[in-house]
């Protein structure tokens, strides 16, 4: 797969599930941005933790999330994986998502157009944000 030099932010998202699938409403949901093209999915991988503490690194198939098994690229790798494996509880499966956020790309592209340039793009972090509306509000 080719990518375009202009990417929009691009994050990563794990989030994990008791048991050995994973539910398929918010993956339903997932696919209805990425359909929409207010995001790209540049990866989906699912690891389950066994029981005993093995952690083994699957398809989608062997999680009941069959409908998603191309989005898989391998973009993570066996040390993200290691990394997933310690955060979770025995006996569960964990999905790890990488998606580019779309959402601002045609404006991005119109003020291109109009000769603009981004200056700086960047996350703000959540507990940075909140202090300042708490100091705002104390104000």
């Amino acid at each position: 797969m080719i990518f375009d030099a202009e990417l929009g932010p691009v994050t990563h998202l794990v989030v994990s599930f008791p048991g050995n699938t994973v539910p398929t409403k918010g993956l339903e949901a997932l696919r209805a941005l990425d359909e929409s093209g207010r995001i790209d999915i540049l990866d989906l991988e699912f690891v389950i933790k066994d029981e005993d503490g093995t952690v083994r690194w699957v398809e989608a198939s062997d999680v009941g999330a069959e409908a998603f098994a191309a989005s898989a690229s391998e973009l993570i790798d066996g040390e993200d994986v290691a990394e997933v494996g310690e955060a979770m509880e025995a006996g569960s499966v964990a999905i790890i998502l990488i998606w580019e956020d779309r959402t601002l790309m045609g404006v991005l592209e119109t003020w291109s157009g109009e000769s603009g340039s981004v200056l700086s793009a960047g996350p703000v972090a959540v507990a940075d944000l909140v202090r300042v509306l708490e100091d705002t509000e104390e104000n």
